[in-house]
């Protein structure tokens, strides 16, 4: 399977998701500075994680969906 191309915005996201599973309102806690990105940004990047196929939901806790990376840190290209 081909390795997906990160953009630097992925991969900000791909690295709290290789330290576990979590939610999108998690993933935005772990941004800082003061350009903090929108929730539907992260949103919108996880979503296109899922596509690539390097992200995927593993629960659901109320309305939010638990994500975790299905591909490991070695096998990511930038």
């Amino acid at each position: 399977m081909p390795r997906p191309k990160l953009t630097r915005l992925e991969l900000k996201v791909m690295q709290r998701l290789w330290a576990g599973p979590c939610s999108i309102r998690e993933i935005l806690e772990t941004f800082r500075g003061s350009r903090l990105p929108a929730y539907t940004t992260v949103q919108t990047i996880v979503y296109r994680l899922e596509a690539k196929n390097a992200v995927a939901r593993t629960r659901k806790i109320g309305n939010a969906h638990i994500f975790k990376a299905l591909i490991a840190r070695p096998d990511m290209r930038t």
